[in-house]
């Protein structure tokens, strides 16, 4: 039971960074309670007093035959990734409490195109987390999240692309209340850094800080609704980039279809107003419908998927674009073929539509992946194909990548 949480959350991981990679991370600025933690507790494996704790290895070798994302030459690569998973639960006090879950690693390139470095990935978003009880219903979370991973980047010529480490940071302050039974109110402040460990994309930092809060009532057991808001200031240290404040306002819906079917939907405004100091040139500015539709569904006890579509605007990277305006769909599929062998499937697809110009690029990546778990150890290989088509066809280029991994619980 425990290779198979540890695969699942390592694939929850692969997910996200598929959707990250090939687009400059959005600053993650949603409402997110900080309750659930009591089933990944639960299968912690080292107990000190009240000290919980959670190891887990692994290593994965991936063999990739253009892993500089090159369309005029591509060159084949190797790459060897190892590292640990350490969860840390810790109930210091009655109401006071740690909480962290990080995977530490390292990504070195055997052959070929590529860059090494250290990785750090908070799993599941958790990072290292202080929960502090207020009163009889309230709960107060200080987190602090880092990840540190390569990124295949569009150098800065607009040409050309390389793998480069990108570093990503959020500090956050966030309250929660439940006011009634039916009622819950929750509050958010914190800053997202995005840098570059490498002069060439040193353009690309962004600094975004922000408030977001969510207000909502549970129509009945299962279906909740209320408004949601936020406001962001876009700050680009290298100033190479016009500064932005972005405005959000919205309502969210979530309810529980069926036993086995559950449903998330989001619909909002978002003004983006931008200054021109740094690129006086660039004037656009932004304002357009948001939306979000996310459907899960547990098809039978061994078989699940979900998809999930997003419409929203995105701060862009280039000098001549203030932002773009993106559609993004993800679909996973897990089956679960017997008690020791399961397969996944991961689709994700990013539309990016330029102000300005008006040009449009896409991302596609299709992987498969089928893992074997015996006793404390489960061994997986997968096969992931990404493309992206463009409007400048030297920006276009396709990736076929093998990955044979192993998990290790201690």
């Amino acid at each position: 039971m425990r290779c198979e949480r540890t695969t699942q959350v390592l694939f929850r991981v692969l997910a996200t960074l598929l959707v990250a990679g090939t687009m400059a991370l959005r600053a993650e600025t949603e409402v997110r309670l900080r309750a659930g933690v009591s089933d990944r507790v639960r299968n912690y494996n080292l107990r000190l007093g009240a000290l919980q704790l959670d190891l887990a290895g692994s290593m994965t070798v991936t063999f990739d035959d253009n892993p500089a994302g090159s369309s005029a030459n591509p060159q084949p690569g190797v790459a060897l990734e190892y590292g640990t998973e350490v969860g840390v639960y810790w109930p210091i006090r009655k109401d006071f409490t740690l909480d962290s879950v990080v995977y530490i690693g390292r990504h070195d390139v055997l052959s070929g195109a590529g860059e090494a470095g250290w990785l750090v990935r908070a799993v599941e978003g958790t990072g290292l987390a202080l929960d502090m009880k207020v009163g009889d219903s309230g709960l107060l979370s200080l987190s602090e999240t880092l990840n540190m991973d390569v990124q295949t980047l569009e150098g800065a010529s607009g040409t050309g692309t390389s793998a480069q480490w990108m570093g990503f940071n959020q500090l956050a302050l966030q309250y929660e209340n439940q006011l009634s039974r039916n009622h819950l109110l929750a509050l958010r402040v914190g800053e997202d850094d995005l840098w570059a460990l490498s002069p060439e994309f040193s353009y690309r930092g962004l600094r975004t800080q922000y408030a977001a809060g969510k207000h909502s009532w549970h129509l009945t057991r299962d279906e909740e609704v209320g408004p949601y808001a936020s406001f962001r200031m876009h700050t680009h240290p290298q100033k190479q980039h016009n500064d932005a404040d972005e405005y959000e306002l919205g309502l969210m819906f979530q309810s529980q279809l069926t036993r086995r079917t559950h449903l998330e939907l989001q619909v909002g405004y978002q003004v983006m107003n931008f200054s021109t100091a740094n690129v006086p040139e660039t004037t656009d500015q932004g304002a357009t419908p948001t939306g979000k539709i996310s459907v899960v569904s547990q098809i039978t006890r061994s078989m699940s998927h979900g998809i999930t579509l997003k419409y929203f605007d995105r701060m862009g990277t280039a000098r001549d674009i203030n932002y773009s305006e993106d559609i993004v769909a993800a679909y996973r599929y897990n089956w679960d073929l017997s008690r020791r062998w399961y397969f996944v499937y991961l689709f994700n697809w990013v539309h990016s539509t330029y102000s300005g110009s008006g040009d449009s690029e896409q991302w596609l990546s299709n992987e498969f992946q089928l893992g074997y778990r015996v006793k404390k150890w489960s061994m997986f290989g997968g096969y992931r194909r990404t493309d992206r088509l463009s409007y400048m066809t030297e920006r276009e280029y396709t990736s076929n990548q093998v990955t044979l991994g192993v998990n290790y619980d201690f």
